[in-house]
């Protein structure tokens, strides 16, 4: 799909996070498709969004039950036919991606195939900037579970399998490039990933809570004082140009992966950013025909892929929806990322910072009374192995059974690895409040 096709959709699904909190610029597409130009908004999502005042269905459904959800939309089934009836008028175009950071990616790929069974076209939700530029060069989706063949050069493990391999001591070597595992890795201890690696290199800005541990740190340039490409969601390509030099000895990425690959005897005989996009369409097929040169004068607001004539090799192939997997008699809890946070950047911005909601534990008004707890009563919050203390906040829109904790907060301990685990409350005393731990 494009992000132009919100003008003319007459039905719009959003089965993924909170536009709002996540892509923000796209949710004020979507509000103008659902508002002024009259399309149908269906929502999916285990608690209120953004959009939600302009849904014209919205189903909120426990973690973990997707699946169940996802067959009973499809089917037609009980309140969610209504849904189904407006998705059919159609054009539709399906926004997909996964709601919560404990959710089995399997389901945004059942959402996704759903669309496609409606005739309908989708635009995946990814959280980062150039995720696809990313994939389409090779790198691993992070939705396969481990190593497949360890002969196999081009197979490996996703950050999740790296952990595991970490912990078993398996993992000689980590290169983080511009990620803080530590803070920011859903479904994993980052924190075992770094301090279980053999030896560990870090290429950032700032020195955070994964570079702090690594073996060296190289500085790298920002987005402001590099050049290059980067591949939108709708796999739109665009030149990002320089516009200051990086200061010091910092280097831009692909320049250090450069150094390091000559210094291992295996260079990579790159000598420009050109040398990289060229390299590119001539060895992607899809990307074939975007040259430096097409993006500097022809398509100066970006290309997508594939141009006309150009071969696209790769086809959608989903999985099949997982199981159900509630919690048994725990709560399921909804980790799920906001606008801000305690990210690198906003971590370093005195005035984005302060506007992170911190660290709270939202649960339904029935689930506070069961409790004996209060709006700003503290809890203690154990889900897997991680513990963390977190003020009540009364929240009525959670799908029965949900607990919904903000993800990476200021004021909170890494999460990462509770991420699908169920959530066992606690009432604390006035005298045992205190921060997380």
């Amino acid at each position: 799909g494009r992000i132009d096709d919100l003008e003319r959709a007459g039905a719009v699904l959003v089965w993924g996070p909170d536009l709002k909190e996540t892509h923000p610029i796209l949710y004020l597409r979507v509000r103008r498709a659902a508002g002024e130009l009259g399309a149908k908004l269906v929502i999916l999502h285990p608690r209120r969004t953004g959009l939600d005042d302009r849904a014209s269905h919205k189903f909120a459904y426990r973690p973990g039950r997707g699946a169940e959800t996802l067959r009973a939309l499809r089917d037609g089934e009980g309140p969610l036919a209504a849904a189904r009836g407006a998705l059919e008028e159609g054009p539709l175009l399906a926004l997909v991606g996964r709601c919560g950071l404990g959710e089995d990616p399997r389901l945004a790929e059942g959402a996704a195939a759903f669309a496609l069974e409606l005739g309908g076209a989708i635009l995946p939700l990814a959280h980062r900037g150039n995720i696809f530029g990313a994939l389409d060069m090779g790198a691993s989706p992070g939705l396969l579970p481990g190593r497949t063949t360890p002969d196999d050069p081009s197979s490996g493990w996703d950050a999740v399998g790296m952990a595991k391999a970490a912990a078993a001591g398996e993992l000689d070597v980590l290169l983080l490039v511009g990620a803080d595992p530590v803070r920011d890795l859903a479904g994993a201890d980052g924190g075992a990933l770094v301090e279980g690696a053999g030896f560990v290199i870090a290429l950032d800005l700032f020195l955070t809570d994964s570079s702090r541990r690594a073996d060296v740190v190289l500085p790298a340039a920002a987005f402001a004082e590099k050049e290059g490409t980067v591949t939108n969601l709708e796999g739109r390509v665009q030149k990002v140009n320089r516009l200051i030099s990086a200061p010091g000895q910092a280097q831009a990425d692909w320049s250090v992966l450069e150094d390091l690959a000559a210094r291992l005897g295996r260079p990579l005989g790159w000598e420009s950013p050109q040398d990289i996009a060229e390299e590119i369409a001539e060895k992607a097929p899809a990307y074939r025909g975007i040259t430096w040169s097409y993006l500097e004068t022809e398509a100066r607001e970006g290309a997508v892929v594939p141009l006309a004539g150009a071969d696209q090799p790769l086809r959608y192939q989903p999985r099949p929806a997982p199981a159900p997997s509630p919690n048994g008699d725990l709560p399921s809890l909804h980790l799920a990322r906001t606008l801000y946070d305690d990210g690198t950047a906003m971590r370093h911005s005195p005035s984005l910072h302060p506007l992170a909601p911190g660290t709270a534990c939202h649960i339904r008004p029935e689930h506070a009374a069961a409790l004996g707890v209060a709006e700003g009563s503290r809890v203690a919050v154990r889900a897997g192995e991680t513990t963390l203390e977190a003020p009540v906040r009364l929240d009525d829109s959670l799908a029965e059974g949900t607990v919904y904790i903000p993800f990476n907060q200021p004021d909170a301990p890494p999460l990462g690895a509770a991420a699908g685990a169920g959530a066992e409350l606690t009432p604390l005393p006035d005298s045992e409040s205190g921060g997380g731990k």
